[in-house]
């Protein structure tokens, strides 16, 4: 009897219970993966936000959506956590629109198997609950796509497509890349009515709206952050976005991340193997002429990969859903030789290599750096660092990823240096290996300009694994003249320094202005001069292991 309640190899239970499975493995990393740069880039404009700092009006509508974050008890590693639980329910939502829209050319059970296909590509068991723009953007297109794909347009479900894709164009302007899948579905659903008028008419009014509700969405969150910035700044940030866009985000060539490429490649298989599967499947598909050009359609933004910059792991959370839709015929192909039970086992099989190999330790480390830093300074103090990691302070320099860096390198002059001459940074926070090479050994100074790296070197010293303070280290017995570029007070440490002719003893505090002193260290013992107006210095001691990890 309990063998005739058993699903049958063919049921579209398998797949979706493989779906379930993997999700609680997900839901169980939400809370150990470690931190990734981009996290605590968007958690930091939150704070921006609130802080009422100038923000670019594109790409920045999640600021309102987790306004209340840093109200949350715990530093910026236990907010990112609990975002991501959002971006969880985000990618939850992706995974159902998968099912639904690849019923659209198949059956339930090669849909449920799609939308596993895409779960257990590795970037997505990853990257897809992270906290990003990429999950609300990919669960909002998604959901536009199945309205496309199934439903009368009458004036509701116009209303909600606009409204979706409006609300995805305000998280990222790089929704444009599902463009493919849009026009397939549209032209589908044109054909299918005979290439009647009334059906044009509601495509093009679904494009019209959707382009007036952009307007307005873009409109008010542009008078939200106007209140904390002049407008004509608010506009210069959202014109220079969509001009970076346009300069940085193609390339033509080899692709800036093709070893993330080919590392999407050895840990996503089956997926791989659908994906150039695809193109023969659909052709050879007893599919009308118009469904192919649909499915088509959303396999086509895989070739992103050849001409789109910001290819990073997370990017195929986002991509990898329309084109897991469009590879269903491949996946009817597959059905044809083994079983559906069969292929939910392989595909959740070969996903342990991934689950095994991810590191659960290093989230603790970040936690543990993250909250003493912060806690160093009351009130909000600029610093140096990659990402902002320290949300709670102002970050004084740009985002330091490759994009960042090009942006930096094309701008020609030294910016650090220009930074600490317009206002006081006492804090550094070495969260990248880029910041670590260069302030310990001088390798990486090709990355900066020669003067940046210089002054960066000159004028910090480090107080605390990935801490360095505003300091100056002085060599026994040397003597000459050093410049300063954060003016304050600083604690003479280790031996007596004479500043400009007078012998300073170990633990006075002496006023540095901005400019050259002369240093000298009379004694045998290295000296050091660091920023005293530090409320409270870190008391855990420095945690072992690796504190940042890449993709």
């Amino acid at each position: 009897m309990a063998a005739d309640r058993i699903p049958d190899a063919c049921s579209p239970l398998w797949p979706l219970v493989a779906i379930a499975l993997l999700l609680v493995v997900q839901a169980t990393m939400v809370f150990t993966r470690a931190i990734n740069w981009d996290e605590f880039f968007y958690y930091s404009q939150v704070h921006q936000y609130l802080r009422g700092e100038a923000i670019a009006p594109l790409q920045t509508v999640h600021v309102h959506l987790f306004r209340w974050l840093p109200s949350v008890r715990g530093n910026p590693v236990d907010a990112i956590v609990l975002a991501r639980l959002f971006m969880l329910a985000c990618e939850i939502v992706t995974v159902g629109c998968i099912v639904l829209l690849a019923e659209r050319f198949a059956d339930r059970t090669a849909g449920a198997l799609a939308a596993l296909a895409y779960l257990s590509a590795g970037f997505v068991l990853q990257h897809g609950f992270s906290f990003r723009v990429d999950p609300p953007t990919t669960a909002l297109l998604m959901g536009a796509l199945t309205i496309l794909a199934h439903c009368r347009l009458d004036t509701v479900r116009i209303a909600l497509f606009a409204s979706a894709v409006a609300m995805a164009g305000m998280f990222t302007i790089k929704i444009v890349l599902f463009a493919p899948a849009f026009l397939g579905l549209a032209w589908m659903r044109w054909s299918e009515s005979g290439r009647s008028g009334a059906m044009a008419l509601r495509l093009v009014a679904a494009g019209a709206i959707t382009l007036l509700a952009f307007a307005a969405l873009y409109a008010a969150h542009s008078a939200a952050i106007a209140a904390n910035a002049p407008a004509d700044v608010v506009s210069q940030r959202g014109a220079g976005v969509v001009t970076g866009a346009g300069e940085a985000v193609f390339f033509l060539g080899i692709p800036p991340y093709v070893q993330m490429m080919w590392k999407a490649i050895s840990i996503s298989l089956p997926m791989t193997a659908l994906i150039l599967l695809a193109p023969f499947a659909i052709w050879r598909a007893r599919l009308p002429m118009t469904a192919r050009v649909a499915l088509a359609g959303l396999w086509l933004p895989i070739l992103t990969l050849f001409f789109y910059r910001n290819t990073a792991p997370y990017y195929y959370a986002f991509m990898l859903a329309p084109v897991a839709a469009g590879c269903v015929p491949a996946i009817e192909l597959a059905l044809k030789r083994f079983s559906p039970v069969l292929v939910s086992l392989v595909l959740v099989l070969l996903t342990i290599p991934v689950i095994v190999s991810e590191d659960r330790m290093t989230i603790a480390n970040q936690r543990l750096v993250v909250e003493e830093a912060s806690a160093m300074f009351t009130a909000p103090t600029a610093y140096f660092d990659h990402n902002g990691a320290l949300a709670s302070h102002v970050k004084a320099n740009g985002f330091m990823t490759p994009w960042g860096l090009e942006g930096y390198r094309a701008h020609g002059r030294s910016l650090f240096r220009t930074l600490m001459e317009r206002q006081t940074v006492p804090l550094l926070f070495e969260n990248d290996l880029l910041l670590a090479a260069l302030l310990t050994d001088e390798q990486g100074s090709d990355q900066l300009f020669p003067e940046d790296a210089r002054v960066l070197r000159d004028n910090y010293v480090r107080v605390w694994g990935p801490v360095w303070l505003a300091g100056k280290t002085v060599a026994p017995g040397s003597r000459g003249r050093s410049e300063v570029l954060v003016p304050g007070h600083y604690r003479v440490e280790g031996g007596a320094v004479t500043i400009d002719g007078t012998t300073r003893s170990p633990g006075t505090v002496v006023t540095l202005s901005r400019g050259d002193i002369e240093l000298a260290n009379p004694g045998t013992n290295t000296a050091r001069l660091v920023w005293a107006d530090v409320d409270r210095m870190p008391r855990r001691p420095v945690p072992e292991g690796r504190i940042w990890i890449g993709f």
